[in-house]
């Protein structure tokens, strides 16, 4: 089972590899993305995948209210069942 971190407010130039860099602290990252408009411009938003809940949780307790580039950060929580 993999656990998601969603943050929102992320700066236009947040890249994956900064979103991997940020979570690492907090856990093993499975994956990190940025998503994009179909233009290829952030929509401020990413996904951070954790390899537990406990991680994802930590990240959440951490990171909400972070501030970055002068943007206030909140996160979510989401669960994916197991890949086939």
């Amino acid at each position: 089972m993999l656990w998601l971190g969603l943050p929102l407010q992320l700066p236009w130039s947040t890249s994956n590899e900064d979103l991997v860099e940020l979570f690492e602290t907090t856990g093993e990252v499975v994956a990190a993305e940025v998503l994009l408009e179909p233009n290829g411009r952030s929509r401020g938003v990413g996904v951070c995948e954790f390899v537990a809940v406990e991680q994802a949780t930590s990240a959440i307790a951490k990171f909400t209210g972070y501030v970055c580039a002068s943007l206030r950060c909140s996160l979510h929580s989401l669960c994916r069942g197991p890949d086939d």
